[in-house]
């Protein structure tokens, strides 16, 4: 599902002009990072 929602953002970024620079998930102990995990979504 974050794919999803990581793939909608960046979609409606282009759509608006605005760059979505990463998406970044965080809990209590780590987090993670798309622009780092899965950088295809932001080409």
């Amino acid at each position: 599902e974050d794919d999803v929602v990581t793939s909608r953002l960046v979609d409606a970024g282009k759509i608006l002009g605005i760059e979505v620079y990463d998406h970044v998930i965080l809990s209590k102990d780590s987090y993670y990072s798309y622009k780092e995990k899965k950088p295809e979504f932001f080409r």
